[in-house]
């Protein structure tokens, strides 16, 4: 709240606003969503921004999912040579 230009009630009043205005339509757009298109489709739809938001963080990071060196497991089975 603090980032918001204007007093901290307000920056709260907006935030409440916009969240429980997105909770209350989603039900009813999932709802659509799934009758016009496929039951599967507003998970779909639900999973897309959390993931947006993490490949962001993770870009903004200068985080890769690569892995850079290869690494031993320990406990994993391996076969030995003399």
């Amino acid at each position: 709240m603090l980032a918001a230009p204007v007093e901290r009630g307000v920056a709260s009043a907006a935030y409440s606003f916009v969240r429980f205005g997105g909770g209350a339509i989603a039900p009813y757009l999932a709802g659509k969503l799934g009758e016009a298109i496929n039951p599967h489709v507003p998970f779909w739809v639900g999973a897309g921004p959390p993931s947006s938001a993490s490949r962001c963080c993770s870009a903004a990071a200068g985080c890769s999912h690569t892995p850079t060196t290869t690494t031993r497991h320990p406990g994993r089975a391996t076969k030995r040579t003399r």
